[in-house]
């Protein structure tokens, strides 16, 4: 999923804008970028990450800005406040969690994949201790990813909130993105 690029008439040698398809969430001042395929559970993993008394950046697009050697997610005017939750439409996060629901920006410090499996199964053989680990370079800046398989359940609030408190190494290996 290669990030687009955005041209910013504005943006200075060191800065440089893209979007991405996701969700940002600010975690203990965090950014968790959750990536996954449509209708794979990133907007209730966001709802329960919420509820947990977390901060909504943006749902389904967040826009990146390069400020090197830092990444920083943004939410697009549009999406301000909002999240698309399947069946319900979409909701207003200060709304139901308080005005501190939703932040303009966080500096992006993980990636969490979510990787639909087919059976329950996917869990006995993934990698252990420490799953399946990389990283995207987006924009220049180097962001560690992990990659979860989800099942029909999604993927525990608690989880995502450990995967990035979690600050096991990551390999060399990784997706350039540009």
């Amino acid at each position: 999923m290669p990030a687009c690029r955005v041209t910013d008439d504005n943006a200075s040698a060191d800065r440089s804008r893209a979007g991405i398809a996701g969700t940002l969430l600010a975690i203990d001042q965090r950014g968790l970028l959750i990536t996954g395929e449509s209708g794979c559970g990133k907007s209730l993993l966001a709802l329960g990450l919420l509820d947990r008394g977390h901060a909504l950046i943006s749902d389904d697009l967040v826009e990146l800005e390069a400020d090197t050697p830092a990444l920083i997610g943004h939410c697009p005017t549009q999406l301000r406040g909002r999240l698309e939750v399947r069946g319900i439409g979409l909701v207003d996060v200060c709304q139901l969690f308080g005005p501190m629901a939703w932040r303009d920006s966080v500096r992006i410090e993980r990636i969490l994949h979510l990787q639909r499996t087919e059976t329950a199964e996917v869990w006995h053989g993934w990698p252990r201790p420490d799953g399946q680990r990389d990283y995207r370079t987006l924009l220049g800046v180097r962001v560690p990813r992990l990659t979860l398989p989800i099942g029909g359940d999604g993927i525990s609030p608690l989880l995502a909130e450990t995967s990035l408190r979690h600050g096991t190494p990551v390999p060399a290996g990784g997706v350039d993105d540009g």
